[in-house]
């Protein structure tokens, strides 16, 4: 891949990434949608804990 290419890739993710961090933190000023949006978020944060804990706890013990 050429440099210029790959350079305005990078560009255009860390674009989406900042467009998403400012969508998110308009839509947490409307307090309605904070309380949709915070246990959506909490149960999110316990699925993915939960997925990396649980292939752990079933490997056989050596």
């Amino acid at each position: 891949m050429e440099r210029k290419h790959a350079l305005l890739l990078n560009f255009f993710s860390q674009l989406a990434c900042f467009i998403g961090a400012r969508a998110g933190i308009v839509m947490t000023e409307i307090t309605s949608f904070l309380t949709i949006l915070l246990p959506i978020a909490a149960g999110r944060f316990i699925y993915i804990a939960t997925s990396d804990l649980i292939p752990e706890l079933h490997k056989a013990c050596e």
